[in-house]
């Protein structure tokens, strides 16, 4: 075994020598010995000496397709290095490839593509992929364009494309990516389209997952709309309301508490946590304040915080009124507040 190793690693000395010199015939003839440990370095050759009719000729002598797609990874390292990575459109498009073979390394390409910011010519290899990954690679693309104009049209091919996902929850989950990817646009400032489209999709689903919600919430907030906020608060309260009610629950029920005050009050909850900490009723009442009693603690909030950390307080006190399992919680918080 050790003496044919040695054997192929003089063959392959002899494909470096013969690329050196541009010596195509005897890279030929070293092809015709039709050993399959040489044909990846015998390609190599053919690349750094353009001779892309004798690559067509060896391309599927070299193994399976992944190593056509480690082959067109060093191409591209080669032209990368050399200083003419333009050269490397040549790579595959001048080659005739079978549609498996093109399948199996779109993605490949993509990537390099992507990383050469040929994004062109990444889209058009997307033809090939099924739709889930032809919406992720968009969605990569336009993170890449972040803060560029031409962003807005691979957002819309990602838009175009999501109709053709198969569930109503992966449709769901790829618009909120969308949103995501839109949110810091001026013209998305005040509202986004994408999502009130994944929104009217969620209301028309029964079985969404707790994390979808959360999104919502998330993104809702961000938005300002405090009404459609605190409604899916409001949900995820009940089912952690009633998860504590499972016994293995109990022992994370200061989480759910946490979390459920993290959301309602963002990034003001130290605000609210030192105010209420602060304030005799709290304690008079021992962390069972009734609605009313609670939307006029946050009027007095008012004398301590600026106007828009108040508006927002108000706003939500306000759509708290009929939020029974969200207030449960923030009571819950400040009983833990007595305990601090």
């Amino acid at each position: 075994m050790y003496g044919k190793e040695k054997f192929i690693e003089t063959y392959k000395k002899l494909v470096l020598f013969y690329e050196s010199r541009n010596d195509k015939n005897n890279l030929r003839e070293l092809e015709n010995l039709e050993m399959e440990e040489l044909n990846f370095e015998i390609a190599m050759a053919y690349i750094k000496t353009s001779d892309f009719n004798d690559l067509q000729r060896i391309i599927y002598k070299i193994g399976n397709v992944k190593n056509i797609g480690l082959l067109a990874y060093e191409a591209f390292k080669y032209y990368k290095e050399i200083g003419t990575i333009e050269k490397f459109d040549l790579f595959f498009e001048k080659l005739n490839l079978d549609d498996k073979t093109n399948f199996f390394i779109s993605e490949f390409l993509i990537r390099i593509y992507i990383e050469m910011n040929r994004f062109e010519l990444a889209e058009k290899k997307l033809l090939f992929l099924e739709t889930g990954k032809k919406i992720e690679y968009y969605f990569l693309i336009a993170k890449e364009l972040k803060g560029k104009e031409e962003q807005n049209y691979y957002i819309e091919k990602a838009h175009s494309v999501i109709v053709g996902l198969k569930t109503t929850s992966e449709k769901i989950l790829a618009l909120i990516k969308l949103t995501y990817l839109t949110i810091e646009q001026k013209s998305f400032e005040n509202r986004n389209p994408y999502l009130e489209e994944a929104y009217h999709l969620y209301l028309l689903t029964e079985n969404i997952s707790i994390d979808t919600t959360k999104e919502f919430i998330i993104l809702f907030r961000i938005y300002k709309k405090y009404d459609v906020f605190l409604n899916l608060l409001e949900k995820k309260a009940k089912f952690y309301k009633e998860a504590i009610k499972i016994k293995e629950m109990e022992a994370i029920k200061t989480e759910f508490v946490r979390s459920i005050n993290t959301y309602l009050w963002g990034d003001d909850l130290e605000v609210f946590e030192d105010f209420m900490k602060s304030y005799n009723e709290v304690q008079l009442k021992d962390g069972e304040l009734e609605y009313e009693e609670l939307y006029e603690l946050i009027h007095q909030i008012k004398r301590y915080v600026n106007k828009d950390v108040y508006e927002k307080f108000d706003k939500i006190s306000q759509n708290l009124y009929d939020k029974p399992n969200t207030l449960y919680f923030v009571n819950q918080y400040l009983k833990n507040l007595k305990n601090i």
